[in-house]
């Protein structure tokens, strides 16, 4: 099963997490076909499930969002039983310093926090380049754009939520 936290109103988990009721009423609404068995309304630092509950757990663009992300990265962990995939704007993306986001990344602060939770986390960080067209041609910046975190659990895995920074 795979749950997606912060889904929004773009739901693709079997199980989907977002901290708005209006959002989860969006969905319900929808008229396209959503593969969704289950939409809950929850805060992702405090998700209401038991240890290694999913297969997968996913979170696109919502850590930055999020004052206290070490914990929130550990709840994700928590839940999963194989693997957690977090999409998120680079620090230096040119979308990174909005009004709505509180929490800034880099590579290294994800490879810290992962170090920080459990040595039996194994992790990749990719750093996607900004793009931008002219025409039918695409150029790449040399200024980062977006992280995409692949988190794979290689044991029992102890929450721990001392501050990281």
């Amino acid at each position: 099963m795979i749950l997606d936290v912060g889904c929004g109103d773009d739901a693709k988990g079997d199980i989907n997490v977002d901290l708005s009721l209006n959002t989860m009423q969006i969905i319900r609404n929808q008229k396209k076909s959503i593969r969704t068995s289950v939409n809950i309304v929850a805060d992702g630092n405090y998700l209401p499930f038991k240890n290694n509950s999913f297969d997968k757990v996913m979170s696109h663009h919502v850590i930055e969002h999020t004052k206290t992300p070490f914990k929130f990265l550990s709840e994700l962990i928590r839940v999963s039983k194989n693997e957690v995939e977090i999409k998120c704007p680079h620090k230096l993306s040119r979308d990174a310093k909005t009004a709505y986001h509180v929490s800034f990344f880099n590579k290294t602060w994800f490879g810290k926090a992962c170090e920080a939770l459990s040595p039996e986390i194994r992790y990749s960080v990719k750093v996607t380049l900004d793009m931008f067209k002219i025409g039918y041609l695409t150029f790449p910046f040399t200024r980062p754009d977006e992280i995409t975190v692949r988190i794979r659990m290689c044991g029992s895995y102890t929450r721990n939520y001392r501050q990281f920074k």
